[in-house]
Parts: structure tokens; sequence; C-alpha cells
């Protein structure tokens, strides 16, 4: 349960069972029209001062001018590292104002921080709007400490009456919270806040409720990420860092001098003389200490300094780098050229990152996409859907719980769970279940999995087979089998049961080679030996074909042989096919240079055909060997096909002499399957290589038809520079897709129509700027029938802004009427303005 809002603020559901009316709108006046999420934004946009004087005008106003996020970026903005903590972000600014107007405007005296601290927190001690001073004409601080104000100064006219709006306001109890000062207890008092009543609303109740509400562990029960200790580097890197593995390592710092002298005040005596970073602003280390310790909000800043180490050398001493990440491959790029590569990471509870761009660059979350789409579809991510589910989470358009969950859901997935766990069933009871049982296992699992809106695990398929019957029955088997064949007893229950225990408590596959490592252990502990015969005895018992223990090796051989002959005869060429009118000798010494038994005749033949006797059998050797190695060079770099010598002599022996024919071979090459299909083969692989990102079918076509036109082959260097443009030019396209959609629509597309769009710019590029057709693109969707609830939805907007009333039915369809009239003209930065004169006609 969450503690009650501290100005009484109710989720709007209430509303709907409370016997108080609602007030919103009635201590709104004219700015009821705004919805929460505009009011908070038009409060944002102003000083402190006039927030002040908003602050008292009514008890709606009152809800919305002291909303904490409000002030929090107030103060940030003003003051950013360089303010006096007093348990809200409103006191902080108040106290940090009074202190700058007391001290000086560079920094803030230690005494004068402490004395306006206390000051602003006091409620008891708080004195009227009139009499407290901070800079002559200047009253800033003197509104934001009118709520402390207003909870002690006597009101003989009734609560009712502070601005307008209906509802009681009534003083809130100082309680002191277990918490902290969970917007309660500050360093010179008890903050004390006015209640209303009446007010509902979700956004301004919604931060309060994520800071004050306990979270469940049931809500963190589910870990499927692996955890690991005792790791060597070799096993890091083969279970792990190659095939691209999630893990966390258990033991990384449980050596570090850090974890024990690391707190608080260790940590002040570091930084007592520089500064920290935290939120991204500098500010003293005891500052931070003092707010992270008691602030009320949902997403405290935490500290996140890159520096620490060189503002604090004797800190870089109290850790060392684990072993498996000692390969420091920065260190190729000098210490100048090093990135930021380490961080002193501190924050109370709630407080962390959302998705975002790393320090360096590296965008995390498509990393996180498509890492997390490789591991559970066992394939990489094609790169349109990695970019559409980037930008829909960046537009919030999705999470990405939901984009797991998708994959969850898909067929796909299923069918590549449903193969590990064959396997996991295999190495953990045996290998000769029949197909449709494996299946029927399979669904039951399927069915009554875990969590079903998340990836299952090994150590979900684990825990599901070791308490199948078959498991039990298989390992009680084996266990009883190499007792007998060990000790010529049976094994006692116990014995079975501590195996027994041990197998279905391990979190990872239980293989049968490790059980039967357990029994030779267990015999080894009660007979006097070293346990070696027990290994070899289960050895041995391993390799019979009675053991039904999958191994997971496998060999096997085999031979083949095969031989031909033939013979046959052409014209010119006689039955023992030598050319007529050729003596042997000349053959026979065109033979010797040649040494091609099964094309000679085929190469004299041509040869006397062609009258080359100006050239030696050696000039003629030399030039046929060029010529079949460059076209052989050729055909392997188009197509990754190496063309044999039967091949090339009985079709490109003659019509390689001809003019031009190296050029016109490429021609022929690149309109032929061979090529098409190497080199659609060869781009995916180097696209996958470049970006870790798989092309779709329909990129591989476009990109190659510009290959095709090019005459590149599979080893030309351009080929990487294409395939760059290309992930250039398709993230541009994307990202023109959804801001177009996000502006016409208020939506983020979904994938089939960035896969309709994706054409449609290409097909646009050369003719038109990408500004014309974002704004082509846009007359589209603009005259779609979804784009009239929108028209709709704004005019509604404009005519309450405007005359302070709703619109009607009629008025609403009239005015629909005479816009679309104008929609072929109608563009999004035009259509405020014809919509606001088609409401006013």
């Amino acid at each position: 349960m969450s503690e009650p809002h501290p100005r009484g603020v109710l989720p709007e559901g209430c509303a709907l069972l409370s016997r108080v009316r609602p007030i919103r709108d009635a201590g709104l006046g004219n700015l009821a029209v705004l919805n929460d999420e505009l009011m908070l934004e038009l409060l944002g946009r102003l000083p402190a001062k006039d927030l002040g004087c908003l602050a008292v005008a009514s008890k709606s106003l009152y809800c919305f001018a002291t909303a904490e996020d409000t002030w929090k970026a107030l103060v940030l903005q003003e003051f950013e590292g360089r303010f006096v903590w007093a348990g809200s972000w409103k006191h902080t600014h108040a106290a940090t104002h009074k202190a700058r107007m007391a001290g000086s405007q560079e920094g803030i005296p230690a005494a004068a921080a402490a004395a306006t601290a206390a000051t602003a927190a006091a409620a008891d001690g708080a004195a009227s709007a009139s009499g407290r001073g901070g800079g002559v004409g200047d009253k800033s601080g003197e509104l934001v400490d009118l709520e402390l104000d207003l909870t002690t100064r006597k009101r003989t006219r009734g609560s009712s009456k502070l601005g307008s709006g209906g509802g009681a306001l009534t003083k809130r109890p100082a309680t002191a919270s277990a918490r902290g000062g969970k917007g309660a207890t500050t360093s010179g008092g008890r903050l004390r806040s006015l209640q209303v009543a009446g007010f509902y609303s979700d956004l301004l109740y919604q931060p309060w409720h994520c800071y004050s509400v306990d979270l469940s562990p049931d809500w963190l029960a589910t870990d499927n990420v692996e955890r690991r200790s005792g790791l060597s580097v070799q096993h890091f890197v083969e279970q792990y860092e190659r095939p691209n593995r999630p893990l966390i390592v258990t033991d990384a710092a449980s050596r570090w001098r850090a974890r024990e002298r690391w707190d608080d005040e260790y940590l002040a005596a570091a930084f007592s003389k520089c500064d920290i970073i935290a939120g991204n602003y500098e500010m003293p280390f005891d500052t931070y200490r003092e707010y992270s310790g008691r602030n009320t909000d949902e997403m405290p800043l935490y500290l996140f300094d890159k520096g620490f180490a060189r503002k604090a050398p004797h800190l870089a001493d109290d850790y060392d780098v684990p072993e498996i990440f000692q390969d420091d491959l920065f260190s190729v790029l000098g210490e100048d050229g090093r990135p930021d590569y380490r961080w002193l990471i501190k924050g109370p509870k709630r407080s962390g990152s959302s998705f975002h761009v790393d320090p360096n660059g590296v965008m995390n979350l498509k990393k996180q996409i498509s890492s997390t789409f490789a591991s559970m579809m066992k394939k990489p991510i094609e790169g349109k859907v990695l970019q559409y589910w980037e930008r829909a989470i960046q537009n919030e358009a999705a999470t990405f719980e939901s984009f797991v969950a998708s994959l969850v859901a898909s067929e796909e997935y299923k069918s590549s769970a449903m193969a590990q766990f064959v396997e996991t069933l295999h190495d953990t009871v045996r290998s000769d279940r029949a197909v449709a049982d494996q299946e029927a296992l399979f669904d039951s699992f399927w069915t009554f999995r875990p969590n079903p809106s998340v990836p299952v695990t090994e150590c979900d398929m684990v825990r599901f087979v070791t308490r199948q019957p078959s498991f039990e029955d298989h390992f009680c088997q084996i266990v009883r089998e190499v007792f007998t064949f060990e000790m010529n007893r049976e094994p006692l229950d116990d014995e079975i049961k501590r195996l027994s225990s041990k197998a279905k408590a391990s979190e990872t596959r239980y293989t049968l080679t490790q059980l039967m490592k357990d029994v030779a252990a267990a015999i080894a502990a009660q007979s006097s030996g070293d346990g070696a015969s027990a290994t070899s005895a289960l050895t041995a018992l391993s390799e019979t074909e009675d053991y039904p223990i999958r191994s997971g090796s496998g060999s096997g051989s085999g031979s083949g042989s095969g031989s031909g002959s033939g013979s046959g005869s052409g014209s010119g060429i006689n039955g023992n096919g030598v050319v007529p009118g050729v003596d042997q000798e000349n053959l026979d010494g065109f033979e010797d240079v040649f040494s091609r038994p099964m094309f000679v005749q085929e190469y004299f033949k041509y040869i006397v055909q062609r009258d080359t006797r100006d050239m030696t059998w050696s000039d003629l050797h030399a030039h046929h060997t060029d010529n079949y190695h460059r076209l052989r060079t050729m055909f392997q770099n188009y197509t990754g096909k190496v063309i044999s010598e039967y091949y090339f002599v009985k079709k490109y022996l003659y019509a390689v002499d001809s003019d031009g024919f190296f050029g016109s071979i490429v021609d022929r090459i690149v309109t032929s399957n061979e090529y098409r299909t190497g080199m659609q083969r060869v781009v995916c692989e180097h696209y996958q290589s470049m970006f870790d990102q798989a092309l779709e079918a329909s990129d591989v076509e476009y990109i190659f038809e510009i290959i095709k036109d090019k005459k590149l082959d599979i080893v030309s260097d351009e080929l990487s520079d294409l395939l760059a443009q290309l992930k250039d030019e398709t993230d541009g396209i994307v990202s023109n897709i959804f801001k177009v959609y996000m502006d016409a629509l208020k939506r983020a597309p979904d994938m089939g129509e960035v896969e309709q769009f994706t054409p449609f710019f290409r097909e646009r590029k050369d003719a038109m700027t990408e500004a014309h057709a974002c704004a082509e693109l846009e007359r589209i969707l603009v005259n779609m029938l979804e784009f009239h609830e929108i028209l709709k939805q704004r005019m509604r907007e404009l005519y309450a802004v405007q005359h302070g009333k709703d619109m009607t039915q009629s008025r609403l369809y009239t005015c629909l009427n005479d816009a679309l009239s104008s929609v072929s003209t109608l563009t999004m930065k035009t259509l405020d303005d014809v919509l606001t004169r088609v409401i006013n006609q």
C-alpha cells in the first residue's frame, strides 16, 4: 500500500465512488479546458515567483503549482548542482534562494546553507508572508514558503476560503516517516502540507505512488539471466563471450576493499575538495548525500562520475579488474585516445537510467534488441525489424517488454524453444523417446511454464524435466546398475535420494555423464580406494550398448570410389584422336609440354585449326593457362564458384580469343542465376558481419540491383561502402516514416507500414529531396480516414480554447466537411491555421 499523497491528491478513479465532488474545473476557471499534461507544461515555463502566486489562487492551482517535478526542474535550471537541500524541491528552491541572497552568487557558505535549510523546513517557526525577507523587492522565497505559513496561521473564516473551488482544506498531521522523511521530516523540523479534498489526478498522483509504494518481492522473483561464479577466462570466452550470452558474474567484486570501505563518510572525505557528478550536474558530495538520504522523487538523481579516479586517485586502489576482463582492448589507442571506461555509480532506491545512448556513443537499446532477438530466435535480427522496434520504443509507442512478449508469442520462438527442450530432454533423461512423446511433454511444459510473457530458460526446462517420472525411473535404474556393478549391492534409499536431490537442485542441464561422476564419488567415499576403479568401471559401462546414455559425440566413416571410361571421335580426328596431317612426333612433343592427358587432343585440335605455327609449344601452353586461370578467377570472384578445366575447354576454348571476350563475359555472368545467388549470399553475410543485423529479402533485392548495375564482384571493396550507404539510407527512411506518422496520425507506424513506405522513399530519392518525399507521404496520410479523427480532435481543442465551451456535433461535422475540402493542400504546418479559419467562419 502506498502512503496518502501529502496534498490529498487521489487517482481519478476514486472520483467514481467518492462523496466529495471534484473541484478541479471550478478551481482552474478558464484553464479547465487544458488537460493535466498541458497544465504542467504551462506551469513549467513560469518562474518561481509566479508559481508561488498561483499556488495561493485556488486549491486546484495549489495542487498543480506545488508539483515536485516542476520545482525540481526549476532548481536544476536556476542553481544546477549548487543548491541547499531542504527536504523537498519546493523548499530547496526557497532555501537556496535565501542562501544566495545572504551569501554570494558564486557559492553558498556552509553556515548560511544550514540556517536557510532549517528556516525553510521549520513549520512551527514559519512567519507571515509579508515578514519574510530575502532581498529587496524579491519575494520569490516568500511565496514559496506561503504553504508553511498557512498551516500555522489561524484562519477565522473557515478552511474553505483559500481561493476558489469547493472541498475542505485541512491540516495534514506531522508524522515522521520510517522511510527517512517521506515528505515529512527535514533537518530543521517537519514539513506539513495543506491537504485538499476532491482533487483527482492520475498524473499528479502517480509520482507519489511510485515513490511510496513498497515493491513486492514477488514482482522481482523472475530472473532469466544466468549467474555464475568461479569462471576461468577460457570458460567465460567459450560459454558466454563468443556465443554472446548474457551473464551475471556473482564473485567479480568479492575481494574488493571497496566493499568494506566505501560508505558515505569515506566517500565524503575522498571528495571533500572536489565535486561529484550527479544527474549531469556538478555538486558537493555532502549536498548529494543530503538529497539522496531524504527525497520523494519517483526517479531520484544518482551519482554517475567518470572522473572519480582522477579526483580521488586512492579510490582506484580499492578495486581491481576481474581476471576474465583483463584483456584491455582500449590499450591499443594509448592513454590520449582511450575513451571513458570507468564510472562511480551510487544512488538511492528507485534511481537508475532508462534506455539511453551510452557515454561513448554505443546504442545500448539497439544492442539489447539485437542480442535478445538472436538469443531467443537463434538467428540475427533483420535491419528494418531492428529499426522498427528501436524507433517504437524511443517514441514510447512500445516497450522493451512488449518487444520480448511479441517474440515469445511467435510460433518461430516456440519451435526454437522446443528444439532446446528436446536437447535438454535427451541430455537429462534418455535419447530414445518417441517424437510424439517429446512433443506431448513439450506441450505440457509450454502450457504450464512459469511466466508465459517472458522467455523460457534452461533452468525452467531442467526443473520441469527432472520432475518427470521418466527422469526419476531412469535415474534410479542407472544408480542401481552402477552400485551393483561396483559394490555388488543395491543402493540404499538414502543414497538414491541424496543423488536425486543434487540432480534436481541443478540449475543447468544435468547430463547422465555428470550423474555417473556423482555416483562414482559416492562409491569412492564409502570405499578405501581412491575412486579410480569406480570411474573406470563407469566409463566402461557407458560405452556398452545396453547403457542408454547420450555421450554428446559421434563418429563415422565411409569410403567410396568410382571409375569411368569412354571413347569417341569427332570430325577431322581419326580413331587414334590424331589430327590428319600432323605427325606423331609433333603430338608427342605437345603432350610433353601441356601434360593434360584428358584435354591434350582438344588443345591440339584447337592449335592446328587456329594456325599457331609461329608460337612454341611453351608459349601456347602459357597462353592457354593464362586464359583458363583468368576466366577461372573471374567466375570465382563473381559467383563464388570455381570452374573446372573441363568446363573451360568444352565451353570457352575457342571463344576466349574473341575480341572483348572478357568484357562481354562479365555481362553474361551478372545476368546469371549463379551470380545472383552467390552475390546475395555474400551481401547478407557481409552486412551481418558489419552491423550484426540481417538484411530483409526486399533490401537484398534492392541492393543487388545496384550492385548488378555496377557489375561488382563479390570481393569488391565497394561492397562495404554500398552496404554502409544502404544502412544509413534505411535508417533515415525509417526515421522519416516514424516522424511523418507521429506528426500526422499521432502514432507510430506498424511494421507493415514501414515495409510499405520504404520503397516509396527509395523510388523518389533521385527525383526529389528528402523533405519533398516526407511531404508527399504526409499528403497520403492526411487523405486517410484515420486522419479525420485527428482533425475532429484538433478542432474540438481549438474551439474549446477560443470559445470556452465544447463544440456541438453538428458544428463539428460542418467544420470537418469544410476542412476536407482543403485537404489536398493541407500540411501539418498549416493545419491549425486552416482549422482556426474553418471554425470561425
